[in-house]
């Protein structure tokens, strides 16, 4: 059996850090080529070192944001141990776009993705998704 479950940006279960480092846009958010993000809203952050985190029980994750020509780098790690620099940049908009995917051993994990670079590239988060095969 495989169960999906999709986290909103919104969702009290995505925690932000610093306070005040991250900006949600609410409902109805779209991007401008008149694509709605999940359920109208993403969270976006221009801020160096600011990072969202994510605990899950699951055999695989996804992020889910926006790709943009002034967005940049960010860093995902899993469970403190494995690093992956990503990035966000792309010379046209693709939003809602699939950031970064990992799968792994079912079981509890935590998630953390943290925006590097400096304060002229941002990023933003629609959604995270993991998956619990039984």
């Amino acid at each position: 059996m495989l169960l999906n479950t999709t986290v909103d940006d919104s969702s009290p279960l995505i925690s932000y850090e610093p306070s005040g480092g991250w900006i949600g846009f609410g409902r109805g958010a779209i991007n401008q080529t008149g694509v709605e993000y999940h359920e109208g809203t993403f969270t976006g952050t221009w801020n160096p070192n600011a990072s969202a985190t994510f605990q899950f029980n699951g055999s695989s994750v996804s992020v889910i944001g926006g790709k943009r020509n002034d967005y940049g780098n960010f860093t995902v790690t899993l469970d403190g141990e494995n690093t992956t620099l990503c990035n966000a940049n792309s010379p046209n908009i693709e939003a809602p776009s699939r950031l970064y995917h990992m799968e792994m051993t079912q079981g509890w994990h935590t998630l953390v993705i943290t925006k590097v670079g400096t304060n002229l590239t941002g990023m933003d988060i629609d959604s995270v998704s993991s998956h619990f095969s039984h």
